[in-house]
């Protein structure tokens, strides 16, 4: 009975030791994850960028220059989409 006892609490502290680790490793996940976090957010406001640019650029030209039909914006917009979705990567 002592020597399972020994074996349980060994087991555990094992355990506790692999998942909760030090105060300095735990920190520095946390600055992995915001590190990860910033980026995807960065790559986010890109994608909008580039689907923003690309908008304006379609209204300009279907205001300027000629004048796009709904089968054309039809198509457009889901290119665009696709495009900004794209950059994500």
């Amino acid at each position: 009975m002592g020597f399972e006892l020994e074996r349980v609490l060994y087991e555990t502290e094992d355990f506790l030791r692999r998942n909760l680790g030090s105060r300095s490793r735990r920190e520095a996940k946390k600055r992995k994850l915001r590190r990860k976090f910033e980026e995807w957010m960065r790559r986010v406001r890109r994608a909008a960028v580039i689907f923003a640019g690309l908008l304006v650029a379609l209204i300009a030209f279907s205001l300027f220059i000629d004048p796009i039909g709904f089968f054309t914006w039809l198509v457009a917009l889901p290119t665009a989409a696709f495009i900004a979705f794209l950059s994500l990567f």
